[in-house]
């Protein structure tokens, strides 16, 4: 087993927290769901209006009936001609105003009865197209040997029914309480019945005669052909009760029939793009330029405990003691509360041999981008990014006077956020430069602002200096940090973040007030669509890009600190430079901005030559904490390219004995022109001093030529020359000139 002193030292824990989201909205395909967003997206119409809608309003007729009426059972015992052969029920018409379905046509020639009347009013048209054949008229009709064409009409010298009158081509009209007309029928062929003598007369055209035979209506009038005198009541009852029962299963099919129209009225709505005017477009396009989002965070944080005496069981767990604790195996990082309890319940060792030490590391990351699109053929890129990283190691142990301590606690980390500092980026630099001389008056604005806020001080003025309070002169880094920040991003020095020292957690961020800002990415490419340069272009594409960070890299944290009645400011003043001693000392503050380009241009031209033109300008000013100066480095850079592509060159003399070349030659000329200058400026002595820069001119032409699949030919020449700003450089120019043979082996 362990030996007894080992046991004493306890066991090692650790857990480790990671913490990751990522998302990606993509905006353009929610624009698309939506037929006002599609709308923005297209050309502007002129006129239109609303779909026509399918959806018809008539309301279904049911049956023979009428929509939802059956026929009383006396009514069926009265109706004429009910025990003849041939005879309707229907013959009686329907309610008025219903428009019933169409029957079936005649039979072929040769058939058997005669119609008994056509479409009947109202009701459902009869079969009754005339039969030829010679059948039996109907009792009670017109003379024999009658004619009827189109199912109604009498010709051959007959006489009409009595109660209906002769019509020519079509049918007769009855004089009965019929109701609409039915469907037209064909022309029929003559037939050799007649037509029967019914009470309610029958409405023009019905039955198609001829021995064609019509299409039969699904829905058809159950009464048809049956003799309803000598029914009972309770058949008469089922006979109504199937006819609403087919009434009802038509109206049901009307109703499919009429919502399918209506979901195609409302999909034909849909796919229409309703008219924007101009305002409203305008507006939709600034609420809708926004079409993708992308984040992207992560956070990992562990810690490792030495000396810890209790055991673990069951997932890291004492399952006795509960020690130590659910919230811990999940990841928890212990603060300062945490660990004194554990030392309290006696769950960490006491051993005066005991020298581990604690060890705690925390990161976040955090990435953003996003795009958007103000209008066609123009796009800009915004990106933003955040990274925060410490670490803390401390000896925390009983130094025999049976009480834990924090000894020697220590923490070092970065910070680096995306930022904005254009406001200052084209003006001039140097002791005597509005920035630096602004930099000078925000150090009393920011010493007042901490003086009030530390306890410790409570705005009460510096013996030495009253502009400035006490424990926060001139050259104090709570003072100076923010006052640089605030003259070299153009912000002011009222509103300026400050410094956190609320240090509780691993997590703890002294510079959490800082926030992140986008940087920007912007092309435009629709010139070239445009009319003029469409002529003599296929591609025109303007670019325009904007970089800018601000780190504070490798801060610490200071052994001489303190804060004397945990107020969560400093309290210890050093006697010799009279600042507060801060918990976090940071070396150097960098603020870095570049336009890569400023302004570009890059052209492609039909005659296939290509024309690129670029200003390029960065700026990066870096405050340094340890010898109290200020490094500030400027560039421009102007950059001029031109291509062209060429087959079959005919050469103004022969070379090798060819004068024309074949095969395609590459021309390029670069062309470039930068400006870099370096300056440090003391604030202890308020002078500047250019430490060091240059300006370089370069060209550099270049020909590439493809003798054959598998060689080129590259021709080149560069020539650089440099002019320094200081006298401890010399001027120098590089010259390099060449040919270069590429041999591409085949596999």
């Amino acid at each position: 087993g362990a030996a007894p002193v080992a046991r004493q030292l306890g066991n090692t824990l650790g857990n480790t927290n990671t913490k990751q989201l990522a998302g990606n909205l993509n905006f353009a395909q929610l624009y698309t769901k939506w037929r006002w967003l599609r709308a923005l997206n297209t050309k502007p119409t002129h006129g239109g209006g609303k779909p026509k809608s399918d959806v018809s309003t008539t309301e279904p007729a049911a049956g023979g009936l009428g929509k939802g009426i059956a026929p009383k059972l006396q009514d069926l015992r009265k109706i004429p001609g009910a025990t003849s052969t041939g005879g309707d029920v229907d013959d009686v018409g329907g309610p008025p105003g219903a428009n019933g379905p169409t029957a079936g046509g005649g039979k072929s020639p040769g058939g058997t009865t005669p119609g008994a009347g056509s479409t009947t009013g109202g009701g459902a048209t009869t079969g009754g197209g005339a039969t030829t054949g010679g059948a039996t008229p109907t009792p009670g009709g017109p003379t024999p040997g009658g004619t009827t064409t189109g199912g109604g009409k009498t010709t051959g010298g007959a006489t009409p029914g009595p109660d209906s009158t002769a019509t020519a081509g079509g049918g007769s009209t009855g004089k009965g309480p019929g109701s609409g007309p039915g469907k037209p029928g064909g022309p029929g062929k003559p037939g050799s019945g007649t037509k029967g003598a019914n009470p309610g007369g029958t409405t023009g055209g019905g039955a198609t005669g001829g021995g064609t035979s019509g299409t039969v209506d699904n829905f058809s009038n159950l009464y048809q052909g049956v003799n309803t005198e000598g029914m009972t009541d309770d058949q008469l009852d089922s006979l109504v009760d199937a006819q609403r029962r087919l009434d009802k299963a038509k109206a049901k099919a009307e109703k499919i029939k009429k919502r399918k129209a209506r979901k195609a009225a409302r999909k034909a709505r849909r796919a229409k793009l309703p008219e924007l005017s101009a305002p409203v477009r305008v507006a939709g396009k600034a609420l809708t330029m926004l079409s993708q989002i992308t984040i992207n965070y992560t956070q990992t944080a562990g810690t490792v405990l030495p000396g810890y005496m209790d055991s673990t069981r069951f997932m890291g767990v004492n399952s006795y003691s509960m020690a130590p604790g659910l919230n811990f195996v999940y990841g928890y990082q212990p603060d300062k509360a945490w660990l004194e309890r554990m030392g309290n319940n006696e769950k960490l060792t006491r051993d005066s041999l005991f020298n581990a030490q604690l060890q705690q590391t925390y990161s976040s990351n955090l990435s953003g981008t996003a795009t958007l699109t103000p209008f066609k053929d123009f796009r800009v890129d915004l990106s933003l990014t955040r990274t925060f990283s410490k670490s803390h190691n401390e000896l925390y142990k009983d130094t025999g006077t049976n009480v834990f301590n924090h000894l020697n606690p220590y923490e070092n980390g970065s910070f680096n956020i995306s930022y904005i500092a254009v406001k200052t980026l084209f003006k001039p630099t140097g002791a005597n430069s509005p920035l630096y001389t602004q930099l000078l008056s925000n150090r009393e604005i920011i010493s007042k602002r901490v003086g009030l806020s530390n306890p410790y001080t409570n705005g009460t003025p510096d013996p030495a200096n009253p502009n400035y309070t006490k424990g926060y002169t001139e050259y104090s880094q709570d003072v100076l940090i923010p006052a640089f920040i605030a003259a070299y991003t153009g912000n002011d020095a009222s509103t300026q973040p400050l410094i956190d020292y609320s240090h509780t957690a691993i997590s703890s961020n002294p510079f959490k007030y800082f926030m992140p800002l986008p940087n920007w990415k912007v092309a435009y490419n629709g010139l070239s669509k445009l009319p003029y340069f469409s002529k003599i272009m296929t591609n025109f594409v303007i670019n325009h890009a904007y970089t800018g960070t601000m780190s504070m890299n490798a801060f610490n944290s200071s052994l001489l600190f303190q804060d004397l009645y945990g107020l969560g400011y400093p309290s210890f003043i050093d006697s010799n430079s009279h600042n507060y001693v801060p918990f976090f000392q940071v070396p150097n503050v960098t603020i870095n901005q570049n336009f890569n380009p400023l302004i570009g241009f890059d052209a492609a031209f039909k005659n296939n030559i290509s024309a690129r033109f670029e200003v390029r300008k960065s700026k990066s000013v870096s405050l340094s904490l340890i010898d109290y100066q200020i490094s500030e480095n400027t560039s421009t850079e102007y950059v001029i390219g031109m291509g062209f592509r060429k087959k079959g060159l005919k050469l103004p003399f022969k070379m090798f004995g060819v004068q024309k070349l074949k095969n395609e030659l590459i021309g390029k000329l670069d062309i470039g022109f930068r400006d870099d200058k370096n300056s440090n400026t003391f604030l202890s002595n308020n002078i500047s001093i250019t430490s060091r820069g240059q300006k370089v001119i370069r060209i550099s032409p270049s020909v590439d030529y493809s003798v054959k699949q598998n060689l080129t030919l590259h021709f080149f020449f560069d020539r650089q020359q440099t002019i320094p700003y200081v006298s401890s450089s010399y001027p120098t120019s590089n010259t390099k000139a060449g040919l270069t043979l590429r041999f591409l082996f085949a596999q």
